[in-house]
Formats: C-alpha cells, sequence, structure tokens
C-alpha cells in the first residue's frame, strides 16, 4: 500500500545523545547509549521466513488463540526528519563534539562510539553486530535511524551517494500464486519499466535521477498457500512467508495494516519493512517500486502527487535524496524500521478536499477522476453529505469514469444515506462474463459500502442483505454468474460471501456480531475472527504491536 522530523520507535523519540521513552524502552544507536536504555530493545518482530534474494523475514507472534497480538497504545504517526537538533536539556555529561557535518549526530559519536545492534536478532550482537555495506555503521542504525548514522563525520551519506553515476541493482526473486497467470516476461517487463521510472528526472517535482535496476533473479516459480485473492490479514501472514522478494497475487481486500474501519478498501500492494512485497498483477510498474521502496525503509511523502513513495497516488516517479539513496543500497536485514505515520495526513489529502465555493459535482467528479493505492483516502470523506448520492449515481455509468468506478461506490458507503444500498447491492451482482480489476472491485467495495451504511438503515435491510451474503449459496441466487482473469464463478461468490463477513465488522451492529459468532464455516473463520475482533475491540485491535510493519 503508499504512508513521516523525528524518528519514532515504538513511542519513542530518538536524538543524538536523548530519547524520551512514550510507553517502551527507548532506543538509541550507540553502544554508550543503548546501555543506559536498557539495551534499547524494540518491540516486533520481522515478516515470515528468511527470504530469497534481498528478504530476511522472521515468523509473526500470535496469541494461544491464533488472533495477533495487538497493543492498543501502539503509536501510529512518525515524521522523517529533515533536520534533528540536540535538546536543550541534554545529558551535561554526554560529548559535545563539533558536528562537522550538521547530521545531528558529534563528529565523536561517529569516529568513535560503536554501533547498535538489533536486540531480537541472536546472530546481531553488540560485540558483533551486522554490517552489510561495510561503512562502519550497523545494519540497526542505518535503518532505525535513517542514514543519519554513517561513520564519516564529514559527510552525511556514505561516499557512494554523491557520486551522480553511482548505480545499484536489486537481483530479486519473484514467485506467483499458482492460481495467477504470470509469465518471465511480464516480470521483466515490470522491472524494466521501474527503473526506467526511477532514472528519469520528473520536472513536475523535485527529482533526482536514480540509477536503480531491478533484474529477476531466476526464473519464475509458485506458491500455493494463502491465497491468490487474500481478504484476512492471516492469510497476507502466510504468503508473506513465502520464501522470495516478491510475490505475486490477483486481489487484495482489507488487507496490509489497517489502521481503522474508514480505511478498508481494494489495496494494489503491501510491503514488509526490510523483508519482502505483496504485489497484485495487474498493478502498475511505480507501484511496484513504491512497495520496494517500502522494503528498502522508505516511508510516504506527499508533497507533491508525482512522488514515488507518495501515499495514494499513482502514476508516479519522482525521488529525493534519501529515496535515491535508499534505491542505491542494499536491503536493510531486518524489519524493525518504525513506520506508521497517518497516511491520510492533511498533506496528503488536502488537495483533494472541496475548496470553497467549489460545486459538490465538480468536487466529486475530481477525485473520483484520480488513482489510488488503496481507495479514496478516508479523510476526504469528511466533506460528503447524503444530498451527493444522486451525483455520484450518475458518474456510476458515466463512460469518463470508466476504470475508476470502484472510487464512486467507496465514496457511497461514506454518504451516510442509506438509499444508496439498492444502487450498490445492483452493482455486485452484474451481467455474466468476465470483469476487469475495476469491475471486481467495484463489487467488493460495494458490499463494504454497505456495512458502513448499515448503521443509517432503520429498517435492517442492509445488514439482513450482508448477513445472507455470507453464504456463497445467496449469491447465486442473486445472479452472480461471472468471473475474474481465472477465478471462476463458484471461486468469486465465495470471495463475496469474505467480503460480506468483513463488511459486517464494521457495521457496528450488535446483531452483525451475533450472526458472525454463529459462523461455523472452518473455510471462512479467517474473515469471522477479524470481523469479531472490529465489533468487539474496535479498532485498536488491529495495529497488532507485534506483526511486523506493513506499508501499501
Amino acid at each position: 500500500m503508499k504512508a513521516f522530523g523525528r524518528i519514532l520507535v515504538c513511542g519513542v523519540f530518538s536524538l543524538p545523545l536523548f530519547a524520551v521513552a512514550v510507553g517502551c524502552d527507548p532506543v538509541a544507536p550507540f553502544s554508550f547509549l543503548s546501555s543506559a536504555s536498557g539495551g534499547g530493545a524494540v518491540p516486533g518482530s520481522s515478516d515470515g521466513d528468511v527470504a530469497a534474494g534481498n528478504s530476511n523475514e522472521s515468523p509473526d507472534e500470535v496469541s494461544p488463540d491464533g488472533v495477533a497480538v495487538t497493543d492498543p497504545d501502539e503509536p501510529s504517526d512518525v515524521s522523517e526528519p529533515d533536520e534533528i537538533d540536540a535538546p536543550d536539556d541534554a545529558d551535561e555529561t554526554a560529548p559535545t563534539a563539533e558536528d562537522t557535518d550538521g547530521d545531528g549526530f558529534t563528529d565523536d559519536e561517529e569516529q568513535t562510539a560503536l554501533p547498535g545492534s538489533d536486540p531480537e536478532n541472536p546472530d546481531d550482537t553488540p560485540e558483533n553486530p551486522i554490517d552489510s555495506d561495510g561503512d562502519g555503521c550497523s545494519d540497526y542504525d542505518e535503518v532505525t535511524f535513517q542514514g543519519f548514522c554513517d561513520a564519516n563525520p564529514n559527510s552525511d551519506d556514505v561516499a557512494v551517494f554523491d557520486d551522480p553515476s553511482a548505480a545499484h541493482t536489486f537481483s530479486l526473486t519473484v514467485v506467483r500464486h499458482t492460481d495467477v497467470p504470470f509469465t518471465d516476461a511480464q516480470v521483466d517487463a515490470v522491472f524494466a519499466a521501474g527503473g526506467a521510472l526511477l532514472k528519469t528526472a520528473d520536472p513536475e517535482c523535485p527529482d533526482i535521477a536514480t540509477d536503480s535496476t531491478f533484474e529477476r533473479n531466476g526464473s519464475l516459480t509458485t506458491f500455493d498457500v494463502g491465497g491468490a485473492v487474500l481478504t484476512a490479514e492471516s492469510q497476507l501472514d502466510t504468503v508473506f512467508g513465502v520464501v522470495a522478494d516478491v510475490k505475486v497475487v490477483d486481489f487484495m481486500v482489507g488487507v496490509c495494516g489497517v489502521p481503522q474501519t474508514d480505511d478498508m478498501s481494494v489495496v494494489l500492494g503491501c510491503a514488509s519493512i526490510g523483508g519482502s512485497l505483496v504485489i497484485t498483477a495487474t498493478a502498475a510498474p511505480d507501484v511496484w517500486v513504491h512497495e520496494w521502496g517500502h522494503v528498502q525503509g522508505l516511508l510516504h511523502r506527499d508533497d507533491c502527487p508525482r512522488n514515488i513513495m507518495h501515499a495514494f497516488e499513482v502514476e508516479t516517479n519522482a525521488v529525493n535524496e534519501r529515496e535515491r539513496n535508499a534505491f542505491l543500497t542494499p536491503t536493510p536485514r531486518f524489519g524493525k524500521v518504525a513506520l506508521g505515520a497517518d497516511p491520510e495526513s492533511p498533506g496528503a489529502v488536502a488537495r483533494l478536499r472541496r475548496y470553497v465555493a467549489e460545486p459538490t459535482r465538480a468536487w466529486l467528479r475530481r477525485v473520483v477522476d484520480t488513482d489510488f493505492l488503496a481507495g479514496v483516502p478516508s479523510g476526504v470523506m469528511e466533506d460528503l453529505s447524503s444530498e451527493a448520492v444522486g451525483d455520484l449515481v450518475e458518474m456510476l455509468d458515466a463512460p469518463e469514469f470508466a476504470g475508476r468506478r470502484r472510487n464512486v461506490v467507496r465514496m457511497l458507503g461514506f454518504t451516510k444515506n442509506a438509499a444508496a444500498c439498492d444502487v450498490l447491492e445492483a452493482r455486485v451482482s452484474g451481467p455474466a462474463g468476465e470483469v476487469d480489476f475495476d469491475g471486481l472491485a467495484v463489487a467488493c467495495e460495494s458490499i463494504l459500502a454497505v456495512g458502513r451504511l448499515a448503521a443509517h438503515d432503520p429498517n435492517g435491510e442492509a445488514l439482513r442483505w450482508l448477513m445472507a451474503g455470507c453464504d456463497p449459496a445467496t449469491w447465486q441466487a442473486r445472479g452472480v454468474d461471472w468471473h475474474y482473469r481465472a477465478h471462476g464463478v463458484e471461486a468469486i461468490r465465495n470471495l463475496l460471501a469474505r467480503v460480506s463477513i468483513k463488511a459486517l465488522g464494521i457495521s457496528g451492529h450488535d446483531d452483525a456480531l451475533a450472526h458472525l459468532r454463529s459462523l461455523t464455516s472452518e473455510e471462512f473463520s479467517p474473515q469471522v475472527i477479524e470481523a469479531i475482533a472490529w465489533l468487539t475491540k474496535g479498532d485498536a485491535t488491529q495495529k497488532r504491536a507485534h506483526r511486523p510493519t506493513r506499508q501499501p
């Protein structure tokens, strides 16, 4: 999916010689700081198994009942520092040497301090820290502190970054689910296009041409676990556990660390920091590059819509110096990077908000006519009203919005107008035959939209429609006779049942909870477990402190 100041690690503002703990132990990049902070322990774990090529992941932690462990106090807002200033109340006994390169670490620290190590990796110890690139700065420090540690007081980055001719090649292993048609030639084409995007300099945004190349490491192989269509975080966990850098699936909805119910939507890709990525087969090359940027430890940056790391824009290519550096270095060997800043921060959604005196119809058309990584940002929906239903319904069949109708149905779900339910329900049945990605997304987003509108339906018809939809046989009775790529009609009916379960989870209804608890099919248990968690514990339960950091 595309999410950040100061770096926040498990509620810790990390500064040179200084750490302010917010709910956990502080983390420090150097040994004399780590000792003072009890070793700088960071909760969490890496994603999946050790992967081929650039990845190195470890299994998730779950509670005895199989539900991912959660921490409702886990912070989510993190910013990326442009400059770090020493605090006024810094320890008087701390070193006060000059900071020649102005990177926030003193010359003394950069030249003499011992590197930090990952407290949860037994192979990464203070006595023998992992330093993959051999620059004298441990992997843990480079990733956790976003490049401010470089063991060189005369430069704020390793020397190669100052070389305009610097280049790097990522040799990546790629696998596809057995139900996903995808070839070596398609991988090569995506990799070539992705590298070309980075090598360009975009005049619309500040951009630096970056000579990064992506190449396939061996032939495409297959996996048959988790599913080709992912509708539960536990399914995504399984796919992330597959040994490869890139895992190709067909479709994802309501996964990749959804922070709150409003954010549940169709997503194009998902990355595990320092690990690997899961991508949909139809995703554009810039989405592949964006997700690999997350693997490299990059955060979302939304100051220009053409940024390759923009939180929700697609058709992007621009990178800044920090991002260039990340695309010119080996992949971090662990997933302890602090992420989580809201991708719908005011900076990211401001241009999509309704302007003063802007006509409703013009604003709706402007939002709908945009491609998104993970659906229309929920922050934009604050400007919606129930009166927008008529305009949105008209747009559903407007030829100019072909390929973006999923944006329309997602917005209908935020109008708080139950009158939209009939239109949404009709969109799911659809005509017989094959649908494209947008057609499948429209069906799934329509069901989720009905889930959001159920709370505004005094007659309870929306809720009953969703409850019935938890049975695949209902979708046969409703006339669903279409398919998507290699997924036949029966597979589609099963998918719609799973999405109906997820929609009950965001409905907020006690009756929905009772119905979910009555479902006994083991086939749908991952979706039922998550839906019950949403209803009983709210948004906080989905933060999953012990699930590795993931980002769409």
